[in-house]
């Protein structure tokens, strides 16, 4: 009983944070910094807009597959390489650890100037987003865990004693 109780919480605490998620990439200031520092660093302009609508429609799918028990492990799995792909690119050297304030990078690339110089003057988020994705690998991976935990000791306490009396 005590595992399908975590294994809730930890659901609906990641389906929380991956709508937090969704919702600013979806209805955020455009550009979203994140996806922008990748378009302009990488020179490749898939990433904004497109880059972020498919992330927030996988983010989207992953709260979905989540609220159903059925798929639980399948939505934290996929919320998992999400989240596991964003470190990548915040680990790499187009988008870094800290990035800009999404409200003063969208007036920066509103107002043309050259991205590059002006993305390290921008107020930034200190980390915060790194950070963010570091938690949900981490929720996802004790879903997953808790996840199959759950169902494993469903599956003993359903099996019948073998014998006479089976």
């Amino acid at each position: 009983m005590m595992e399908r109780v975590v294994c809730w919480a930890l659901a609906i605490t990641l389906s929380v944070l991956l709508l937090f998620i969704a919702f600013q990439q979806l209805f955020g200031p455009v550009p979203s910094p994140v996806f922008g520092m990748v378009e302009v660093k990488s020179g490749i302009d898939f990433f904004e807009p497109w880059g972020r609508y498919l992330t927030a429609a996988g983010e989207l799918l992953a709260v979905v597959l989540l609220l159903w028990p059925r798929t639980r492990d399948y939505g934290a799995i996929l919320a998992l390489v999400i989240s596991l792909v964003a470190i990548g690119f915040h680990l790499s050297p187009w988008l870094g650890i800290v990035i800009p304030q999404p409200d003063a990078f969208a007036q920066a690339w509103n107002a043309n100037r050259p991205l590059l110089e002006d993305a390290k003057l921008l107020p930034n988020d200190k980390g915060g987003m790194f950070m963010l994705a570091i938690a949900i690998v981490v929720l996802s991976a004790a879903n997953v865990w808790f996840d199959r935990l759950a169902a494993k000791l469903a599956s003993r306490k359903t099996k019948k004693p073998a014998g006479a009396y089976a």
